[in-house]
């Protein structure tokens, strides 16, 4: 019987498909995967997410499910109580499953559901760990999601050494291996060092092919004064853009055509479905064009269930 091979899943973090030079963005300095798609890869121009919340969307296709099967439907419900995942199927066909510190996937609250997925999990030396997301500035300005060019950036990099040096600690007579290796970037904050920030040429974002869909008016500490900025600016925005809060702190500046109301009409018309027959459910004001695009359609005060946390 011929060797299995070895497998590596890189999972970077809000990555969209046009931030790669080959997929069309000419301000893109991606040349690593331009060349591995151009020789030896497959490149999905047209492939969808499960889910737009990074969570939901790795349990649904590491498990080969949709998201609301096992009910993972936000942030805070992971893979717990044995769910069968890719991962444990491997480990019970003789691979040596390998993770990185990075996790957003499994319930570690959980005892022994790491056990149950994984074989290694990358640990790095007590006091040697560098944090992306916490430098200081962001104490000051929580919600800044640009911080600019960094003189080293850590996570990311030390996690790929140590896989790197997982990879050539293997050797031809071990089990197979698959390493999972699962990135922070191009998550927020964005920040970069100068040698990768000098790659790109500001001259070419004007070429960019889409426009922004959606803008965020938040001031954490003041809900008053984001209240206000919606009220100033209500008859600028009519029939040009939709003001919604998603939470106290988060005024969403979205395209009439962009809101949750005309996805459901879109999905309506794609699946030739009356839009009287549409029932959507929601908690939130942003959820408002929505509820009122169908009928009939329950609107519900938020109320947090007991869940799996990380």
């Amino acid at each position: 019987m011929n060797k299995r091979p070895n497998i590596i899943i890189i999972n970077p973090d809000e990555m969209r498909w046009n931030t790669m030079g080959h997929m069309g963005n000419p301000a893109a300095s991606t040349p690593a995967l331009d060349q591995f798609a151009a020789e030896d890869a497959v490149s999905f121009e047209y492939a969808y997410c499960q889910n737009p919340v990074c969570v939901p969307s790795r349990c649904s296709f590491f498990t080969g499910l949709y998201p609301h099967v096992n009910g993972h439907r936000t942030m805070h419900y992971l893979i717990h109580d044995g769910k069968d995942t890719m991962f444990a199927e491997l480990r019970r066909n003789g691979y040596q499953v390998w993770m990185n510190r990075r996790n957003d996937y499994i319930a570690s609250n959980v005892p022994g559901e790491f056990g149950k997925q994984f074989d290694e999990l990358s640990r790095l030396e007590a006091g040697s760990q560098q944090r992306l997301m916490m430098p200081a500035e962001r104490e000051e300005f929580p919600y800044n999601h640009y911080l600019g060019v960094r003189e080293r950036v850590s996570g990311d990099y030390t996690d790929t050494l140590q896989a790197c040096e997982r990879i050539r600690n293997q050797k031809p007579e071990d089990q197979p291996l698959c390493l999972f290796l699962g990135w922070m970037n191009p998550h927020v904050p964005y920040l970069t060092d100068k040698e990768h920030y000098d790659r790109i040429d500001p001259d070419l974002m004007e070429h960019f092919p889409l426009d922004p869909v959606k803008v965020l008016i938040i001031d954490i500490h003041d809900h008053d004064r984001v209240e206000k900025f919606q009220k100033d600016h209500l008859e600028w925005a009519r029939g040009k853009v939709e003001m919604c809060f998603s939470n106290p702190y988060y005024l969403e500046c979205v395209s009439p055509t962009s809101s949750k109301g005309s996805a459901v009409r879109k999905l309506c018309e794609i699946l030739d479905i009356p839009i009287e027959n549409a029932i959507a459910a929601g908690d939130s004001e942003n959820d408002i064009s929505m509820i009122s695009a169908g009928w009939p359609s329950p609107a519900a005060r938020f109320t947090r269930r007991p869940s799996a946390m990380t």
